[in-house]
């Protein structure tokens, strides 16, 4: 998706809906307009089978202590 903020790989962070809170990694991209972009995200946690279907707009991306990033 080349106007979407997140790429595969990032650690994220739903803040929205029935899986709030929960973090996981991107591991696919479904482009479509603002509204229905999806990221299936494979989650940390063991009792909620992964890969979810995620809208782009539930989700932020977290980092942790170590992480490179850029600005």
């Amino acid at each position: 998706i080349k106007t979407s903020p997140f790429q595969v790989g990032e650690r994220v962070m739903i803040k929205s809906g029935d899986l709030r809170k929960l973090v996981g990694t991107i591991e696919s991209l479904t482009k479509g307009d603002e509204e229905e972009s999806m990221a299936s995200i494979r989650l940390e946690t063991s009792n909620i089978p992964s890969p979810v279907n995620i809208p782009l707009a539930f989700l932020e991306r977290i980092f942790k202590l170590g992480d490179e990033v850029r600005v």
